[in-house]
């Protein structure tokens, strides 16, 4: 783990010199660490694609049972829009309909979590940009930059 500057300073003789290395060595472990979230970002983007182009299906399953009483026929309720009222398709009881209706939703819900995966990389490069600002200001002698949350 890195030195914090007041580490360095206590035990190094040449504090100016010890300080910029440490320094260094931040921007370069900085330097990694980004180029593996630019490539996880790459992964999560292509991911999504290939789910998107085989079909999102955002729908609960609802069963309509037979006279015995048993589950038989799938029903798809989509979620309303606004304004609209909610719209249901019709699956029936074929066993290849009925998986590729299940595996869409599983795509669906699946393209969800990476979504979310990569708002959360956004939300870290978005804060690791600002960061990285303000620490080049600090060295330029600008005064600090304030934005407004």
């Amino acid at each position: 783990m890195a030195s914090s500057l007041a580490q360095v300073y206590g035990r190094e003789r040449n504090a100016v010199d010890a300080i910029t290395t440490e320094m260094a060595n931040n921007a370069s472990a900085f330097l990694r660490c980004l180029e593996a979230t630019k490539a996880r970002n790459g992964e999560l983007a292509e991911q999504m694609a290939a789910l998107q182009e085989q079909g999102l299906i955002y729908a609960t399953l609802y069963w309509r049972p037979d006279k015995d009483g048993e589950d038989k026929y799938l029903y798809l309720h989509f979620p309303p829009e606004r304004g609209k009222e909610r719209t249901r398709q019709y699956i029936g009881a074929d066993p290849e309909k009925i998986a590729a209706a299940k595996t869409g939703i599983a795509r669906a819900k699946h393209y969800d979590v990476l979504a979310a995966e990569q708002a959360e990389l956004r939300k870290r490069i978005d804060d690791a940009h600002l960061h990285l600002e303000q620490a080049s200001f600090a060295l330029a002698g600008k005064p600090r930059l304030y934005r407004a949350w």
